[in-house]
């Protein structure tokens, strides 16, 4: 449970973070359901960062024109 090379702790803290539930809760999942979990979040991380890096370059092409 460690995406893109994070702690163990760390993993367990975002999931309850984004679930709202206690680590007690995420630790009673089947191993495939927080997987699955995980997956979804490192993608949503993915195109979080992808939106901000594409607007970021748009800010810089209109500082430059």
């Amino acid at each position: 449970m460690n995406p893109a090379g994070g702690s163990q702790e760390h993993t367990l803290f975002e999931l309850c973070k984004e679930f709202k539930c206690l680590p007690s809760q995420i630790e009673k999942e089947e191993a495939t359901t927080i997987d699955s979990f995980i997956v979804i979040l490192d993608e949503q991380r993915r195109q979080e960062i992808a939106e901000r890096d594409r607007i970021e370059r748009e800010n810089k092409l209109r500082t430059m024109s």
